[in-house]
């Protein structure tokens, strides 16, 4: 008899920011730099944070500078917060992958590069970097981010990705009540380093690290990392990897060799940062943590398989997932436990209607559809994982299926998408580790094994095309891909009669192969 309402009021309550300050900044000294990790083709992010997230930074540090106002002047107006904070957007130089060796810069380079200057000179907050932006050199970007921090003079350092904003006061409060002879290391969230193969060194080592999104280092660590052992931090291929965030640990504990002067502290701060949610979530996504939505390819007489699934192999999804998720259980309610691990992973069964191929042309429904399609209900009912998909089942509409998983899978706002077929399970720490160490703008591509398309005659698509692609019982796409094929080009994608096949595997190679054509503003990777 009620009308529930439940609504978000920004601001409804203020934090109060004390108004003493620490002798740190009494003179108006600048206590923290925030450097942003970004690509060049960012700029929609950039905008966000400028629009959104900067006016909330700008707010809380003038409050720690009350005789200072903002500059407002083309040159620093977005990123120069009063006296006490500063930072810049770090962007490596365009680059198309493409490209041959010693060739001149290619027309989306050029074109890219000019947009660049352009944004650089209307807002004054972009530290472009003299290398090319690939995701193997993020350690190099961080090593900029922190040396440029120490010879700005701050007293801690930020280093964040462009999908967050950071609680400000809490990084504030850090920054301020740090000694200056303390090598702080300070994140939301913090992993032993052991958890997964992928957190090793490249000489096998192992140390304990800060989470990616959002880290903190004082002013002692920078300039640890970023100014007396740089050569070392330079040179991390020999013992780092190609994350950031694992290479910051390593550097961490070298410091902690190098530098007895030193007390090394490091420490979690939860919510340090905050991600961009974006706006078209799914209901069950709504804090946007979601790392994997899991989509399985089954049909409506599948149910033994489904059952096989849910019994033996969700239960290890759900024991590596919440890994990733440590502060909520997983939801056991009859909607959601088979395809809803904790906050990280996501997934469901989608099956086509039930179809009779030898029911006549604009015929009813033969009983034999209709009894399965009560089925199907009174599993759906009892489960909660099962999608189905408004066409009928047929082998032919497997690319059709696939598109509405990579569909669905980017409405949930998940960071990578499965296509996985109903009698395999996924290694999905290995899934994880993918998702997570992608960037938004790289279009991954990742399967078990690699087909070249010219094995056999029926890898061919219909114009005769021959593309490579993964082989079908499981790939993994990241969120930039699954975009790109299933909302940017789903007109293309859909009408895959006129260059692609029944497998939905090839038609996947042809649409990463597309998607390279229409989507410069990506780094394309298949592996």
């Amino acid at each position: 008899e009620l009308v529930f309402v439940s609504e978000v009021v920004p601001d409804l309550t203020v934090k109060h920011v004390p108004l003493v300050l620490s002798e740190n900044n009494k003179t108006g000294k600048l206590l923290v730099f925030v450097g942003y990790l970004s690509a060049p083709g960012n700029k929609k992010k950039r905008n966000w944070l400028r629009k959104t997230c900067f006016p909330k930074i700008q707010s809380a540090c003038l409050e720690f500078d009350t005789t200072t106002k903002a500059d407002n002047n083309a040159e620093s107006n977005a990123l120069r917060w009063g006296t006490a904070c500063q930072g810049r957007f770090f962007i490596g130089q365009p680059n198309d992958p493409q490209k041959e060796l010693g060739a001149l810069a290619t027309d989306a380079e050029i074109s890219l590069a000019q947009s660049l200057q352009a944004e650089s000179d209307q807002f004054g907050d972009i530290q472009m970097i003299p290398f090319r932006e690939a995701y193997i050199e993020l350690p190099d970007k961080t090593i900029s981010i922190l040396r440029h921090g120490v010879y700005s003079g701050a007293e801690a350092v930020l280093k964040i990705d462009d999908d967050q904003c950071p609680d400000i006061e809490k990084v504030l409060g850090v920054a301020r009540s740090t000694p200056h002879n303390v090598a702080r290391y300070v994140g939301g969230y913090h992993w032993k380093g052991t958890e997964y193969e992928s957190m090793k060194g490249a000489d096998g080592s192992i140390d304990p690290y800060m989470s990616g999104p959002g880290y903190l280092v004082s002013k002692a660590l920078a300039k640890a990392v970023s100014v007396d052992d740089i050569n070392h931090s330079i040179l991390h291929m020999s013992y780092g990897s190609s994350s950031e965030d694992v290479d910051m640990g390593k550097w961490f504990a070298y410091a902690k060799q190098t530098h007895p002067e030193l007390v090394f502290v490091s420490e979690v701060v939860p919510d340090l940062t905050v991600k961009h949610v974006p706006l078209v979530l799914s209901e069950n996504n709504k804090t946007g943590k979601l790392l994997v939505f899991v989509g399985y390819l089954s049909a409506p007489g599948n149910k033994k398989k489904r059952n096989w699934l849910r019994k033996t192999c969700f239960p290890k999804i759900q024991s590596a997932c919440l890994e990733f998720d440590t502060t909520t259980k997983a939801d056991n309610n009859a909607e959601s436990n088979a395809l809803r691990w904790g906050t990280a992973c996501q997934g469901r069964f989608f099956i086509g209607q039930p179809n009779d191929p030898q029911k006549e042309l604009g015929a009813l429904a033969t009983d034999a559809e209709i009894s399965l399609a009560q089925s199907l209900q009174a599993e759906s009912d009892q489960f909660g994982d099962i999608q189905m998909i408004p066409f009928r089942e047929a082998y032919i509409e497997l690319p059709d299926k696939t598109i509405s998983i990579l569909r669905h899978g980017v409405y949930s706002g998940a960071e990578a998408v499965l296509k996985i077929d109903d009698d395999q399970c996924p290694d999905i720490e290995k899934v994880l580790g993918v998702a997570r160490s992608t960037p938004h703008n790289v279009a991954r591509y990742v399967g078990g094994y690699h087909w070249k398309g010219t094995e056999y005659e029926s890898m061919k698509g219909a114009d005769g095309s021959i593309d490579p692609y993964m082989s079908g019982p499981g790939y993994l796409v990241s969120k930039a891909l699954a975009k790109a094929v299933s909302v940017d080009d789903i007109n293309h994608s859909i009408l895959h009669m006129s260059y692609g096949s029944s497998s939905e595997d090839v038609d996947m190679g042809k649409w990463f192969a597309y998607a390279k054509q229409t989507h410069p503003e990506l780094v394309f990777v298949s592996e």
